[in-house]
């Protein structure tokens, strides 16, 4: 956890240990959805959650800044443009 800390907190573990727990709270609750079995409340109050939460932050993490959710590679035209060791080698350098 310290580790976790000094990496993504500067130092503070009560932060890392907050969100630990809330994507703990969220697998625990998102299971119990998908399997049709009764989701316990007391899970996502003790992190600090409600459901509406709970599924927004899913959607975060879980598909991330997308709009679409999908995601697309770029043009072969606009990779060749930015090789500038190809355009040394034709240019006689």
């Amino acid at each position: 956890m310290s580790y976790l800390a000094s990496l993504l907190s500067g130092g503070n573990r009560e932060v890392v240990a907050a969100v630990l727990a809330k994507l703990i709270a969220l697998r625990a609750f998102m299971r119990a959805r998908n399997l049709n079995q009764p989701v316990d409340d007391g899970v996502l109050e003790k992190a600090g959650l409600d459901e509406a939460a709970a599924v927004r932050l899913y959607r975060l993490v879980t598909i991330g800044g997308t709009t679409s959710g999908t995601s697309s590679r770029p043009s072969r035209e606009r990779s060749r443009i930015h090789m500038p060791a190809r355009g040394r080698a034709d240019s006689g350098f």
